[in-house]
């Protein structure tokens, strides 16, 4: 057996750094083994284990090839490794370069709050702390020597985690089983200064947002601090920092950020750096919310979890900065949430899709939503309907039933009812409690004999309602002070509405708010209508109230059944009401109510049955959609647009239309077309299907309603010849979804370069069209805009001319066809003409196309100046959000004014606190 003492794995963004490090590192004891950067850490599981087999006695060392070694590290690492006593790793001082070097990466350390931070980054590299050897609990792994037996031993790198998720909990299985050690002397340059800043800001932002269970790593930062002859402090953020009489100053903004890590002092770093800098730190920041203010509510519990902390350590001046902070906490919005917020917003922080800066949300809450509450009460000179509360009630954690019935107490609105049915808690405590609290002559209550589950205690408190309207409230969930104003509001000003409502979002344990849900016109492919909604009481009754059977997906069933009774829907574009998060709900994870998507699937194939629709539901990332059946007089008629010979793979995917498939159209649109290569190459496939080759036209909207006329199908599914479909493609659910009685166009998702191209056109608030998700990957939509985009949805067509577009052939016909005059949007406005007769398009997922080359047509003003005044106030649109510049959809906040047109001096504004400490040691 060789007499291997080292394995170098390297891996990294440059494959020639590699292959150059793993050069100057060979000998005859040394292996080096070079990784892809994608997925390294998944082939180092691989690679391990075949080593294991060859050299188990050997050491592994893991290395980043953007980390070069200073003189003498190697060496310095590998005899820290030997000299300790038994070290199960050993990690070496990361430094960067910055008109000096300053320490990167010397190992993690967890405050009070559980948040990680990497240990004095930004001090110099010849500050003290660097001066001996340390035990730490969690490292970085883009470097590090560990012995490859521990390595196999301990299972290796995990792969079903974010990348530095990952190495966070291999850290925490290696710090298990024994101790990680810092080794000062080795010492390794970094070209990546956010490198530890990312790790820490993935780590800090899932601990943030509740993804991480607490408690996992005890605290250990303060007692470093207390080593290094610090003390730890909070700043006017409430973000922990050392102290000590002799803290050497920072010699840029990037280093005085990282002192302190608050929001205020990262944009003073932006107004400091250069545009590209600026750029990459604003990017950075949108990823990761720990770095970007939260709303005053995080604070507040931020202030009394850090307050137990203190105590608890023994941190006596933290102690004081907080219960400090806690006594000063009415000016903290004032003079430092709100600027700041305001001050990233000057500097396009916040513009962006939600999807990629969820911190947006936070200081929308803080500087914008205020506002949009500020209606007077109701005017006595209308008459206003009462509206009834139904609230089922089982075992609930009492502390949120409080929260929740005080919610329904303190609306503004006068004229409401809580209806309350208890469903025989087993709780004795919760009995008294609600007597107790019943004592309001509005209040309705009642205790069932038999536990009958959330839509027969519904339905329980239904029938103690005297009131015309009904909404639906868990026990746990909370509305605004103004909700049933909203709500009442928009029954009188619409007598014909029937059904109402709202936007939401969740809020965790300590009423912080966070993943709103903004919603638009009713779009009944996505789930219904969610909370808060108020129904008819009568409309109500007449279906039998909530269904048994469907519990967890019971309010997505009961909104379909109400759909198929009236059409009467109106949305109110606010947040009403606030979803409750914690272990047990399905705000939490669908996972803690796994019925939940058994029941949705249930519900999905019930309203089917109900329409007469047959087919079967088929599962769609989180969710259910529905795989129809064509009757057996369906006839689709096929037209090939373009002129060169159709991609095989279009022309196979035809055969998924079996039977409905009546005759294919050649249509070419120049004289270049040459259909006799079609009509040879598709008889190849379909021997008996009519083949008629059409006289070429000039624009693709012309050839389009030309084709019509000559087509017999009951629908027309147009397809550009130049396209290709993807393997999950399926182009007969596309003509299908003609079939749906409001449904008059169906299109495809458009693929190009890797990337969502066209995945239908929406309206924005200036009146024009967009397509939101252009340029986002696969796996990034998977989650954007809630994982929707597995679901058909409502749009205005797509782009033109690159068409995979189904539609109802005779309607086609009867409104005219596609306008030339309208351009690339003709297709939108075909649309627009239908939904005056109430018939709608949809984009569909069951059509994935892919384009080598993209055709734009030309953008005609012509379109605008007839539709752009209905656009702007299309259902379709939410007026809370506006078309953000990377395809998403990014809050609106209104135009910000500062006195003169400048940003404030913010270090002004901390002097002018009085949270400013006067303390010569103020890490502010």
């Amino acid at each position: 057996m060789e007499r291997v003492r080292l394995c170098l794995i390297f891996h990294g963004s440059n494959v020639q750094d590699c292959e150059r490090h793993a050069e100057s590192m060979a000998s005859s004891d040394v292996r080096c083994f070079v990784l892809d950067k994608r997925e390294w850490r998944r082939a180092a599981n691989r690679l391990a284990l075949e080593l294991n087999t060859k050299y188990p006695h050997a050491d592994l060392l893991f290395w980043d090839a953007t980390l070069s070694p200073m003189p003498g590290a190697l060496t310095a690492l590998r005899d820290c490794f030997e000299g300790n006593e038994s070290p199960v790793c050993v990690i070496p001082l990361t430094l960067y370069q910055q008109d000096g070097l300053y320490i990167q990466h010397m190992g993690y350390a967890v405050d009070g709050m559980g948040f990680v931070r990497s240990l004095y980054e930004g001090f110099p590299a010849e500050s003290p702390v660097t001066d001996y050897s340390r035990a730490l609990k969690l490292v970085s792994d883009q470097l590090l020597l560990v012995r490859l037996a521990d390595f196999v031993r301990l299972g290796g790198f995990s792969e079903s985690l974010d990348d530095e998720l990952c190495a966070f909990d291999f850290s925490i299985r290696l710090g298990a089983a024994g101790p990680i050690v810092l080794a000062p002397k080795a010492r390794f340059l970094c070209q990546d200064v956010y490198a530890s800043w990312y790790a820490c800001g993935l780590w800090n932002s899932q601990q943030q947002r509740g993804r991480i269970p607490p408690g996992i790593v005890r605290p250990d930062y303060h007692s470093h601090l207390a080593r290094d002859g610090f003390v730890l402090s909070a700043d006017a953020w409430l973000t922990l920092t050392p102290l000590a009489d002799a803290v050497p100053p920072p010699v840029s903004a990037w280093q005085a950020y990282l002192r302190s890590q608050n929001p205020m002092a990262y944009l003073e770093y932006l107004e400091a750096v250069s545009f590209d800098e600026r750029e990459r730190a604003i990017a950075a920041a949108r990823a990761y919310p720990y770095y970007l203010p939260s709303s005053f509510a995080w604070y507040t519990e931020t202030a009394h979890r850090l307050l137990s902390y203190a105590k608890a350590a023994q941190c006596e001046r933290l102690q004081d900065d907080v219960v400090r902070w806690l006594k000063e906490s009415a000016h903290f919005c004032e003079r430092f949430l709100h600027p700041c917020m305001r001050g990233l917003w000057a500097c396009g922080v916040y513009n962006a899709s939600l999807d990629f800066v969820s911190s947006a949300y936070d200081a929308w809450i803080e500087c914008v939503e205020p506002a949009l509450h500020t209606r007077t009460c109701v005017e006595e000179t209308r008459s206003w309907p009462t509206i009834g509360v139904l609230m089922p009630v089982y075992n609930p954690e009492r502390r949120f039933l409080a929260e929740a019935l005080d919610s329904v107490f303190h609306q503004r609105y006068p004229h409401w009812q809580l209806c309350l049915a208890d469903d025989a808690s087993s709780d004795p405590g919760i009995r008294d409690f609600l007597k107790e609290r019943a004592g309001d002559s509005r209040i309705r209550l009642i205790f069932r004999n038999e536990n009958g589950g959330i839509s027969r205690a519904t339905n329980s408190a239904l029938r103690l309602c005297e009131a015309p309207y009904a909404c639906l409230m868990d026990q746990d969930d909370c509305i605004t002070p103004d909700a049933l104003e909203e709500v009442a509001r928009a029954f009188v000003d619409g007598p014909d509405r029937r059904v109402v409502y709202s936007d939401e979002d969740h809020c965790d344990s300590f009423g912080v708010r966070r993943t709103p849900i903004f919603k638009h016109g009713c779009d009944w492919n996505v789930n219904g209508t969610g909370h808060l909604t108020t129904y008819a009481t009568d409309l109500l009754r007449d279906i039998g109230g909530l269904a048994p059977g469907f519990e967890g997906a019971q309010d997505y069933d009961l909104s379909l059944r109400v759909r198929e009774r009236t059409a009467a829907f109106y949305h109110i574009p606010r947040i009403l009401y606030h979803w409750r998060i914690h272990p047990g709900s399905t705000a939490g994870s669908i996972q803690a109510k796994p019925y939940a998507r058994l029941a949705q699937e249930k519900a999905l194939a019930a309203h089917a049955t109900r329409c007469s629709l047959q087919g079967e539901t088929v599962r769609a990332g989180r969710f259910y959609r529905f795989a129809l059946l064509p009757p057996a007089n369906f006839r689709v008629s096929v037209v090939f647009l373009g002129d060169a010979r159709p991609d095989p793979l279009l022309v196979k995917s035809l055969a998924q239309l079996e039977s409905s498939l009546c005759e294919v159209f050649w249509q070419p649109l120049s004289a270049a077309g040459t259909p006799h290569l079609l009509s040879a190459f598709v008889r190849g496939h379909f021997a008996d299907v009519p083949l008629i080759a059409l006289k070429p036209r000039e624009t693709w909207q012309e050839a389009c309603t030309a084709s019509a006329e000559k087509a017999t199908g009951t629908t027309i599914l147009f397809l550009s010849a130049s396209l290709t479909p993807g393997p999950e493609t399926r182009v007969d659910q596309l003509a299908y979804a003609t079939l749906l009685p409001s449904v008059v166009l169906a299109t495809g998702y458009l693929w190009h370069a890797g990337c969502a191209w066209d995945l239908g056109l929406f309206p924005d608030e200036k009146g024009g069209l967009v397509t939101p998700g252009r340029g986002f990957s696969r796996a990034l939509l998977e989650d954007a805009f809630l994982a929707t985009t597995s679901l058909p949805k409502r749009v205005l067509g797509g782009e033109g001319p690159m068409l995979r577009t189904a539609v109802d052939r005779r309607f086609f016909l009867e409104v005219g066809g596609f306008s030339q005059a309208m351009g690339r949007y003709a297709e939108a406005d075909f649309v627009l003409r239908a939904e005056e007769r109430g018939r709608i398009a949809l984009t569909s997922p069951w059509g994935y196309w892919t384009a080598a080359q993209i055709r734009e047509d030309q953008e005609s003003q012509s379109f605008f100046a007839v539709w752009r005044a209905v656009l702007k106030n299309h259902p379709l649109r939410n007026p809370l959000l506006v078309a953000s510049p990377d395809n998403g959809w990014a809050l609106h906040f209104p135009t910000l004014a500062w006195d003169e047109g400048r940003i404030p001096c913010f270090r002004q504004v901390f002097r002018d606190s009085v949270l400013y400490s006067s303390s010569k040691n103020s890490s502010l």
